[in-house]
């Protein structure tokens, strides 16, 4: 099984890839259910990292896929910068 990264930028995305995790950058977040809909069609795809930022875009989505699937594994990725409350 596969890792697979959706982030919004692209210090994420080069991060991961310097591991050896596929992604993706997703900028236009109208088109975002749809890629990730594509990616959560792969069979060999087990866990899908998604920035958090992205997470709050579309969390129907997302939280369909957690409560409803058995693969992938979505985890959410916290962003870079802290949110100071």
């Amino acid at each position: 099984m596969k890792i697979f990264l959706i982030s919004d930028n692209y210090d994420m995305y080069i991060g991961f890839r310097l591991v050896g995790i596929a992604g993706m950058v997703v900028k236009n977040t109208e088109k975002l259910d749809t890629q990730i809909e594509e990616v959560i069609k792969e069979e060999n795809i087990g866990i899908l990292l998604i920035s958090q930022k992205l997470c709050k875009t579309s969390p129907k989505l997302i939280d369909d896929i957690k409560d409803n699937r058995r693969f992938p594994l979505v985890v959410e990725i916290p962003d870079r910068k802290i949110e100071v409350r």
